[in-house]
């Protein structure tokens, strides 16, 4: 047929046309191939056209679809088509060349004699005087071969050649259109079922964001059905108004052309029943078919019900480390070898140590302030027992007497994993049984002494009357009458003495009154002036002409005196266990301003062994001393330290080791 002629060109466009028709409009290969045959056969030279392709499994040709123009029962061409295509020579065989090397192969009568027996035969019988085989491919993927057998010997010109290549792409077109329909079907069957059995909602959405699909768990979670939400503008359906322009943006973008494939968000979602679920979505691109992106697929996973747990779970997290950190017992939680996990904010404040300091500490190390080597932890060894504990004890890592609990945390399963360590204060409460202990004590010694007071107080005033009668009556003897003037004088001084003694021993409760200092201090001195003596300690006095009076109580007071000098004196017989120059004890009383009001000065200043530094700090605690155990009771400068608070003063120790120790007391004037 002449293709130039113009009805030849109107049949060529028309065949054209049918077979660009097909792309998308057929369902089957078979179908496809046939529609495709059928439609070239508008050229009447051709006359047989048919496709085949390699078995998969074997080096055979299939025909899959053909078509000819004879109708005699001896020209049987698929028969004869069969029995080419068993013979797969690709050096003869014109299919099985094209196929193989994937380009166009003709051959024409005169070349008919290097072809295979069979279509030497099949051509003859038929008539026919030129053969085309052109590959069928797309996208680097072979879909066939066609055929084209012709009477002509001219047919297969250059037209003719540009118009079967462009029916070849046509079905080569439709063939990976079709192709790829079916991969995305099989694709989206499989995420379908993938959705199903883990819950999840999955909505294709179009290129403009109308919804075409709405699986069963997206109905289920949303109330809404498949019919319902077909074909609507899916932000508006199912986002809230507030998060709208937040997802339109993520939709918009990942639609742009810019290689971006997938994305994940989570946001609220409106239900049928004005309820809101929370939804974490994952929108990929759905697979282009030739290039045209046909939309985006929604997979997503209701996690309202974890989101509620997790901000359960955090909120009982919080009212945990609320209670936690209120408590204002030191509590530590550690692991099952004693390494400190947590601890609340008042174990920083007893062990005087940041929290980041404490974690990873042992218990040991942080409850008792770390052990010899060699030596086994109480502590550690209770943990290993994995029993509760309760008892007090002396925790030196947290400057105190308390009263602990040890008891194991068990976890979900039963297993123990964790330890708490409580610790209770009592050092207070201890003290407090000391010192009420104390009280009876100096209560007894105060009984005691008045009555040994009152014993001698009353030989002392019998020898003092009859010295005083003897010497009435000796009163020419001047020599004897010395003698009873000195005896008299040393018993009004054990007078004294035992008056004063009475006066400690009383401890009045009457307010405080005006007194004079020096003459408070200078009471005191009487008390131990003979022991001071006799430890050869020289005692100095400075006082001032004048001294402001101060309000108080003038036995506490003798008691704070009298327990500084004491001191003062063990220490300088400590130093000095015989006479020497330096064993000195001196007073000083003075006046000084401070902020805008008149204080009195007591400095009591020894030169005895002095004071460590490192525990000057600790001097006023309660049971503190620095002398061996039964020469002293620790609580001799914590009363004295207490007595002073309560006139409004203060009491201070300065002191260099080796060299001095000062005690000063300063009492606003009156």
């Amino acid at each position: 047929m002449d293709l130039t002629h113009p009805k030849g060109g109107v049949r060529m466009l028309s065949a054209l046309r049918e077979v660009s028709g097909l792309v998308g409009n057929v369902k089957t290969q078979e179908e496809l191939f046939q529609k495709a045959c059928d439609a070239l056969l508008f050229n009447e030279d051709y006359c047989f056209v048919w496709i085949g392709a390699k078995d998969p499994r074997n080096d055979i040709l299939i025909p899959l679809a053909g078509v000819t123009t004879y109708k005699e029962e001896k020209l049987d061409c698929f028969s004869l088509i069969e029995e080419i295509s068993l013979d797969w020579d690709p050096q003869k065989n014109p299919a099985v060349i094209s196929l193989t090397t994937n380009r166009l192969f003709i051959l024409r009568g005169s070349n008919f004699s290097d072809a295979p027996f069979k279509f030497k035969e099949f051509s003859m019988k038929a008539g026919i005087d030129s053969y085309l085989a052109m590959p069928i491919c797309r996208e680097e993927k072979m879909f066939g071969v066609l055929n084209i057998c012709s009477k002509s010997p001219d047919s297969f010109n250059e037209l003719e050649l540009e118009f079967i290549k462009n029916i070849v792409m046509e079905i080569a077109l439709a063939m990976y259109s079709m192709n790829v329909a079916m991969d995305l079907e099989r694709e989206q069957d499989l995420s379908r079922e993938i959705c199903e059995a883990a819950r999840a909602l999955m909505i294709s959405i179009c290129h403009g964001g109308h919804i075409l699909t709405f699986n069963a768990q997206a109905e289920f979670v949303t109330g809404f059905s498949m019919q319902e939400m077909k074909g609507k503008f899916w932000i508006d359906a199912l986002i809230p108004k507030e998060n709208r322009a937040k997802v339109q943006e993520l939709f918009t973008a990942l639609m742009k052309d810019d290689g971006r494939q997938s994305c994940d968000f989570f946001t609220d979602i409106m239900c049928r029943d004005k309820s809101r679920r929370v939804v974490n979505w994952h929108a990929s691109v759905l697979h282009p078919v030739d290039k045209f992106q046909t939309g985006i697929v929604l997979i997503g996973i209701d996690i309202t019900e974890r989101l509620e747990a997790d901000n359960a779970l955090e909120q009982a997290r919080l009212d945990w480390e609320s209670v936690f950190n209120a408590i204002q017992d030191p509590i530590v939680i550690t692991d099952m070898d004693g390494i400190v996990l947590d601890a609340n904010p008042a174990t920083c404040d007893a062990s005087k140590l940041r929290k980041e300091q404490i974690k990873g500490m042992g218990i040991c190390r942080l409850l008792h302030g770390g052990r010899p080597a060699g030596v086994e932890c109480t502590l550690e060894n209770l943990i290993k027992t994995r029993k509760t504990m309760i008892f007090e004890t002396d925790l030196k890592g947290l400057n105190g007497y308390y009263l602990l609990t040890v008891s194991p945390i068990s976890s979900k399963d039963g297993t123990i994993k964790r330890f708490l360590f409580a610790a209770r204060d009592l050092t207070e409460e201890k003290i407090r049984k000391a010192e009420s202990i104390k009280v009876g004590q100096l209560a007894s010694i105060g009984e005691l002494a008045a009555g040994v007071a009152h014993e001698i107080n009353n030989p002392v005033n019998g020898i003092i009357n009859y010295a005083q009668i003897l010497q009435d009556e000796l009163s020419g003897d001047a020599a004897s009458r010395e003698i009873l003037e000195r005896i008299i004088h040393e018993g009004e001084r054990v007078a004294y003495i035992v008056k004063n003694l009475l006066s400690f021993a009383r401890q009045e409760t009457e307010e405080f009154e005006r007194i004079n200092i020096v003459e408070v201090i200078n009471d005191t001195i009487s008390l131990i002036a003979h022991q001071l003596k006799k430890d050869s300690i020289m005692l100095n006095l400075d006082a001032g002409s004048i001294i402001s009076d101060v309000y108080g109580h003038p036995q506490q007071l003798k008691q704070v005196f009298l327990n500084l000098i004491s001191n003062a004196r063990y220490a300088l017989n400590k130093r000095y266990p015989f006479m020497d120059d330096k064993k000195r004890l001196d007073i000083s009383v003075y006046e000084r301003m401070k902020d805008k009001a008149l204080h009195v000065m007591v400095e009591i200043t020894d030169y005895g062994t002095g004071i460590p530094q490192d525990i000057l700090d600790k001097v006023f605690e309660p049971f503190f001393s620095s002398k061996p155990a039964g020469d002293g009771t620790g609580l001799g400068l914590s009363i004295s330290h207490g007595i002073i608070k309560d006139h409004s003063g203060t009491l201070s120790i300065d002191s260099v080791l080796g060299s001095y120790a000062k005690a000063v007391v300063e009492l606003p004037a009156a």
